[in-house]
């Protein structure tokens, strides 16, 4: 992982994953790798917004879909801190893929999806 502050509130992280599993799926095994942006700017100590963009590769298909590809995502969130030990965090975020169809029940290569999550620290 590597984070610069490239101000006093704008942030960048790049972040790298490497996994392999064995017998993934029928006795095959199975390895992906990715690469994640992150940007965040702190608005104030309770907000801040963050832009990510990530490329995952899936070399043997076994994480989403039956055949090899490359798998991309932009979002764009906001980071809601109301008390030390509580984070809401909404999100927008657009996924696609130029080879195989995984969302959808298989029929589309692309998705846009609204969340929100939150999390609780103790």
């Amino acid at each position: 992982m590597l984070h610069q502050d490239l101000t006093s509130n704008l942030h960048y992280v790049l972040e790298h994953y490497l996994g392999h599993q064995q017998n993934a799926r029928a006795g095959q095994n199975a390895e992906w790798y990715s690469l994640v942006n992150y940007l965040a700017f702190g608005i104030n100590p309770r907000w801040n917004a963050e832009l990510c963009v990530e490329w995952l590769r899936d070399n043997d298909g076994t994480r989403f879909a039956v055949e090899p590809g490359s798998y991309y995502e932009i979002s764009a969130a906001a980071n809601w801190k109301p008390s030390a030990w509580l984070a809401v965090r909404p999100e927008l975020r657009y996924d696609w893929t130029e080879g195989p169809k995984p969302f959808d029940d298989g029929t589309r290569n692309n998705q846009l999806l609204l969340a929100i999550d939150a999390v609780l620290r103790f």
